[in-house]
């Protein structure tokens, strides 16, 4: 068996436009060409994109060594509504664009010419996500070359039988008779790790739009590792096969999700007309891409769905259950239950129907949300502890017990208050924070420890993403000219990890809550303390560790200090301005006035013996423009990030540092440059960024050369980079 890449020499088109056609190579989102505009149907969920259709074609010659091979082609994702011809005859459609899938082409080649394989893709339908989907191949596609006699594709299947004294069994699935000889390779020591610290993930990778690269959904997974979560949730669809192999090199959990919807729709043109139709046909390509990846500790079938208040709901519940149990009986399933919203749906409240969908495309200037948005803006308006608190009523209960019974696990969004006491009702439910906020990190810790029942915890979110635009996003005036979450809003902004991979205080918050790490600062923005800005229930804070506000002295400030200790002093340039005990949390939050100079925590425990200390210095008054590959040397196959920030010699950060920075790349490509800014409205594809809080980010793909060279200017600065390939 041969596996051959097919990913380059492709040419893309919007769909009925071909003589703009223009080369690609896979993976590639054309969504990011598409225009934003006030009013598209894809609204908040998409950034305000109007989505169009586009078609790539490839022209190969079949080899006529090919003959009497089984030629097939793997299409890890498409999305969505694909449909593949190959010398203008249709072969195949596959309509969900986060499965893979097979097109056998042995009998329709001409062997020892050219062939042309045109694949179109719809996204035209809008709107048919709550997040940004991207548009066209943006995963991987792959050529096999097979013998008469072969093992089946995803035809091996490996099970973990015994782990103390190890034991696998090995499945075999072949065309014909053989012997197969098998390999076992020697081992470390397994891991070893505890109930889950676990994030929710989308599937977009920033700045580089939903494109799947090898190295993007590493970095990703290294970012989260990290960060101090051993599992991640991919959030609401199945991940990529690269993610999978991430999780495993790096130690990784993951939960994969089979959809977002059931049958109620929660977008006009979503994937909920199909669900109880093709979900066997998704749920097998979901389990045989994770069947052999060690790190997938357990599948999901949905996410919110308020199907699970209603017997129809149940029902199908229990069926998407036994499906997976079928597909593969190792694994226990899941799925994500708003507790509350579940109740609220049931009573009517936020209910989608296509005709208020519709009058919401008809009038996007002027909408009233349903689904799943008009319960994000409740949350929004309301707090954290609206849902949370919500989730205690009685009739929660009622909602939700019948479909959790249809399940291994319970997965409780937004129900850290029901845990003690469900805990106790049901004495043989396993309880599962499937989607939390990052200020219940403490809470769910305490709890775990003394409840093994309790297995894990997935904030929401481990990563900022695009669209769902502005759902967890505290932006003040200087960064968002309005609140409205109108065009020019591109991310949810809810991530413990920026869209460009910093991470922010509220993630150095959860690493103490988990034991991780002893002591943390973060300083609410200088400039912009005590101003408005747009509301969220998914942010707990909006503080960045940096004491750089030059021009801000005398200004009144907030400075957040994390640590699990009896009580914590907090020191501005060597004078202490106050010591408090923590209450119930890990957080305490200190009134200050801003100096330049230092901010300096101390933690104590009961005796004033010291726990841990951490420091904070202003930078110093020359500004440099710091161009900071992420890696110094990379292979060919390998991307480079490079982080653009506006520092002092030192290389100490200045967040006030604002304005645009103008990159060039000699050696290889520029597939991306952008900010973390909720608001941005440049494009991820042009050459110019502005920054945000003093950075930005830039991605290069690699050329043939032996070093990439950046160049990057501004108004205030010049700076440059070279990285080595290997």
């Amino acid at each position: 068996m041969r596996k051959e890449s097919f990913n380059e020499n492709w040419i893309c088109y919007q769909t009925g436009k071909r003589e703009a056609a223009f080369a690609v190579s896979l993976p590639h989102d054309a969504m990011l060409l598409d225009e934003r505009r006030q009013g598209s149907a894809g609204g908040v969920n998409n950034g305000w994109i109007d989505a169009k259709d586009y078609t790539y074609e490839k022209v190969f010659t079949a080899s006529e060594e090919w003959r009497g091979q089984k030629i097939i082609l793997y299409f890890e994702g498409v999305y969505h509504r694909a449909t593949v011809y190959l010398n203008e005859e249709k072969l195949c459609s596959h309509n969900y664009g986060y499965t893979g899938f097979f097109v056998d082409i042995t009998g329709k080649l001409r062997y020892g010419a050219e062939n042309t394989l045109m694949v179109t893709a719809v996204n035209s339908d809008q709107p048919n996500s709550r997040w940004y989907s991207g548009t066209g191949i943006y995963r991987p596609v792959w050529l096999y070359r097979l013998p008469e006699q072969h093992i089946c594709l995803q035809g091996i299947r490996i099970t973990t039988l015994a782990y103390r004294t190890p034991r696998i069994r090995v499945q075999v699935q072949s065309t014909g008779k053989g012997t197969v000889r098998v390999e076992i390779l020697e081992a470390g020591a397994p891991h070893v790790l505890w109930e889950l610290r676990g994030a929710c993930i989308h599937h977009d990778n920033g700045i580089l739009g939903a494109c799947a690269y090898d190295f993007a959904e590493y970095r990703k997974i290294r970012l989260l590792k990290e960060g101090g979560y051993n599992a991640v949730r991919s959030a609401h669809n199945p991940c990529s096969e690269a993610m999978l192999r991430a999780c495993d090199e790096l130690g990784m959990l993951m939960m994969d999700e089979y959809a977002d919807m059931w049958y109620i729709h929660k977008t006009k043109n979503d994937y909920a007309t199909e669900v109880e139709t093709h979900y066997r046909e998704d749920l097998k390509a979901m389990v045989d891409k994770d069947y052999n990846h060690p790190c997938v500790a357990m599948y999901s079938t949905g996410n919110e769905v308020s199907e699970t208040a209603q017997k129809r709901g149940i029902r199908l519940c229990g069926e998407l259950t036994a499906c997976l149990h079928e597909l593969d009986g190792t694994r226990p399933v899941t799925c994500g239950v708003n507790i509350f919203f579940n109740f609220l749906s049931s009573m009517g409240f936020g209910v989608y129907s296509d005709k208020k969908a519709e009058q919401a495309v008809r009038n996007a200037k002027k909408k009233k949300a349903v689904g799943s948005e008009f319960f994000n803006n409740l949350a929004g308006l309301m707090g954290s502890e609206f849902m949370k608190s919500g989730a205690t009523l009685y009739p929660c209960d009622v909602k939700t017990r019948d479909a959790f019974a249809a399940m291994d696990v319970a997965g409780y969004n937004y129900g850290i208050k029901r845990y003690r006491h469900d805990l106790k009702k049901y004495p043989q439910r396993l309880i599962l924070g499937s989607e939390t906020f990052c200020s219940d990190a403490y809470t769910f810790w305490e709890m775990a420890k003394k409840n093994p029942r309790i297995i894990g915890d997935f904030v929401w979110s481990g990563m900022d993403y695009l669209g769902e635009v502005g759902v967890g996003s505290w932006e003040y005036k200087a960064y968002a000219p309005d609140f409205s979450h109108g065009k020019g809003w591109v991310t949810a902004g809810t991530g413990r990890i920026d869209l460009t991979g910093r991470a922010l205080a509220e993630l150095t918050y959860t690493k103490v809550a988990f034991e991780m790490e002893k002591i943390g600062i973060g300083v609410i923005p200088v400039p912009y303390a005590g101003q408005k800005h747009s509301p969220s229930a998914w942010k707990m804070t909006n503080a960045v560790e940096s004491w750089s506000w030059r021009g801000c002295a005398g200004k009144k400030t907030q400075v957040e200090v994390y640590a699990r200790a009896d009580h914590v002093s907090l020191f501005v340039n060597g004078e202490c301005v106050g010591t408090k005990k923590p209450q119930n949390d890990c957080r305490v939050i200190f009134d200050t006035v801003y100096q330049d100079g230092s901010v300096r925590a101390v933690a104590y425990d009961e005796n004033d013996g010291v726990i841990a200390e951490k420091e904070l210095k202003t930078a110093g008054r020359e500004t440099v423009l710091t161009v900071k590959p992420e890696c110094s040397c990379v292979s060919a196959e390998e991307l480079c990030y490079v982080r653009l920030q506006f520092t002092d010699r030192e290389g100490t950060l200045k967040p006030m540092m604002r304005g645009d920075i103008t990159v060039q790349v000699e050696g290889g490509t520029l597939l991306g440059l952008g900010s973390a800014c909720p608001y941005y409205t440049k494009s991820y594809l042009g050459n110019v960024t502005d920054t945000y809080y003093g950075e930005a980010l830039a991605v290069i793909k690699p050329g043939r050369a032996e070093s990439v060279h950046i160049y990057a200017v501004s108004e205030h600065a010049r700076g440059s980079a070279g990285i080595k390939i290997k």
